[in-house]
C-alpha cells in the first residue's frame, strides 16, 4: 500500500472513531508526520483535501507560531473552530462537523455585526495590539505562549486567552465558548442576544471544540 492510501486509511479510521489511543507526545509526532506525508503525496490530488483539512481542525497540529508571525494587521475572514484532539474530532463527526459548526458561527457572527469591514486586529512588535471588534475600538497588550500556542490579551475592554495558529496568510484565534461569549457581550454591550446562544449550544453539543475567528492579512 502506497503512502497516499495509508494516509486515507488512517483518515477513515479517524473518522470512524477507531483511532488507537497514544500518549500526547506520540500523538503530536504522528500528526505532524501524517500531515507532512499527506501534503507531499496529494499536493496535486483532490483526494488529499479531507486529510489535511481534518488535521488543521485539531489544535496543536500546525507548526509552532512565533511572535514575528503575528506582526501586522489581520482582518476577519469568517468563523473558525478546532478540536482539542483528533479523538474528539472523530467522535464529533470529523470535518463535516467542523464545517457545520463554522456555518452556524458565520450566521451568529453576521447577526451581531462581526464582518471584515469592522473587525480587525493589529499586532505590534512591542507586544501591544489595537483594532476593532464589531466596529468598537479595542487595544491593549498581549503575551504569546509559543509552546502552548496561546495568546493572553489584556485590554481596557476585556482580558482573555485564546489558542492561535497560522496557516499561510490565515490566522486562527480560538476561544473557550465562555470566553468568546464574554468578549462579544462585553465589547458589543449585549445583555442578551438570541444568536449568541448558538455559541453556547455548539460547545455543549461538541465536546472539546474551540470557537473563534479566522483572520487574513
Amino acid at each position: 500500500m502506497n503512502r497516499l492510501k495509508s494516509c486515507i486509511l488512517v483518515f477513515v479510521c479517524l473518522m470512524a472513531g477507531n483511532f488507537v489511543y497514544i500518549d500526547q507526545v506520540s500523538a503530536q509526532s504522528f500528526l505532524n508526520k501524517l500531515k507532512t506525508a499527506a501534503e507531499k503525496e496529494v499536493s496535486n490530488n483532490t483526494s488529499g483535501t479531507s486529510v489535511t483539512n481534518v488535521l488543521s481542525s485539531v489544535i496543536g497540529s500546525s507548526s509552532t507560531i512565533a511572535e514575528k508571525d503575528l506582526i501586522g494587521t489581520w482582518k476577519y475572514n469568517g468563523s473558525d473552530c478546532a478540536f482539542q484532539s483528533e479523538n474528539l474530532l472523530a467522535k464529533a463527526g470529523g470535518e463535516v462537523a467542523a464545517g457545520n459548526i463554522e456555518s452556524k458561527l458565520n450566521t451568529a457572527f453576521s447577526r451581531v455585526n462581526v464582518k471584515a469591514t469592522n473587525t480587525m486586529l493589529t499586532f505590534n512588535n512591542n507586544k501591544t495590539f489595537s483594532g476593532k471588534l464589531m466596529g468598537k475600538d479595542i487595544s491593549g497588550t498581549y503575551i504569546l505562549d509559543s509552546k502552548n500556542s496561546k495568546i493572553n490579551f489584556h485590554g481596557a475592554l476585556f482580558t482573555s486567552t485564546c489558542y492561535v495558529s497560522k496557516t499561510g496568510s490565515n490566522l486562527s484565534l480560538l476561544f473557550d465558548s465562555s470566553q468568546l461569549l464574554s468578549v462579544l457581550q462585553t465589547v458589543g454591550n449585549f445583555s442578551s442576544n438570541s444568536y449568541l446562544t448558538t455559541i453556547s449550544s455548539l460547545s455543549k453539543n461538541y465536546n472539546g471544540v474551540k470557537l473563534g475567528f479566522q483572520m487574513k492579512k
